[in-house]
């Protein structure tokens, strides 16, 4: 009977240990796709912006304002 309650004992540890590994993991899967999400709008932001520089150097709408760049006369 000792030996029997020893091993439940043991088991119930192991089965602690693995619920806090998987409590552990799953924060850690939730701060990765926050951080994940964050990444892709952070991509698409510049994704938006580069394609509105190259409009604006490229020949899009010419308001007259030097935008940078050099000229060679």
């Amino acid at each position: 009977m000792a030996s029997q309650t020893s091993m439940l004992a043991s088991a119930k540890q192991r089965l602690a240990l693995v619920s806090d590994q998987l409590a552990d993991a799953r924060a850690d899967l939730g701060a990765t796709q926050n951080a994940a999400q964050r990444a892709a709008s952070a991509a698409q932001t510049a994704q938006a912006n580069a394609a509105r520089h190259a409009v604006g150097l490229h020949g899009g709408f010419n308001d007259g304002v030097f935008r940078g760049g050099f000229h060679h006369y």
